[in-house]
């Protein structure tokens, strides 16, 4: 199957994303048909803390991110992009959920390490079953950019990280 046919079967697309090369943020696309006349959640996430509960009837856009950084309209974008690329207009109009701490994402505990949050946040999303969002602190955010360089670093031996030899 080639890319474009395989995003086409999936019930869900997860990814991550750079804003204006300034900050990062975990997405995911929802769909699934959910009948219009029930109210269904789509995503029910909890930590020890905090749950999230989201209700979409339709097939939807989700941006989890740590700030209100990501307008509403990069959202929209996306999906007026992808609904290009996939050739499926009505992906355009699709609702776009902006979910922040107010609906239960958990903070990220400094302003620099929204890559390293992302990526957690959507490795989470995809591995854990029931899903459930990670609980975050500053030692685990350097224990998992330690594991992200290891793990390039074991993957492409030849990547260059600005380190003199």
């Amino acid at each position: 199957l080639n890319p474009r046919t395989n995003l086409l079967l999936a019930e869900m697309i997860h990814g991550i994303f750079n804003y204006q090369n300034m900050h990062w943020a975990y997405w995911h696309i929802n769909k699934k048909k959910v009948p219009v006349h029930r109210q269904h959640p789509v995503h029910k996430l909890s930590t020890l803390s905090s749950e999230l509960c989201i209700v979409a009837p339709q097939k939807c856009l989700c941006i989890m991110e740590t700030s209100v950084f990501i307008p509403r309209r990069m959202g929209e974008a996306m999906l007026h992009t992808l609904s290009v690329l996939l050739k499926v207009p009505a992906m355009a109009h699709w609702q776009v959920h902006m979910l922040r701490a107010e609906q239960g994402v958990p903070v990220q505990p400094d302003g620099k390490s929204c890559g390293v949050f992302s990526a957690v946040l959507c490795l989470s999303m995809l591995c854990h079953r029931p899903r459930r969002l990670p609980e975050l602190t500053e030692e685990t955010l350097k224990e998992w950019r330690a594991h992200m360089a290891h793990t390039i670093l074991l993957t492409n031996p030849n990547v260059n990280l600005g380190f003199a030899s």
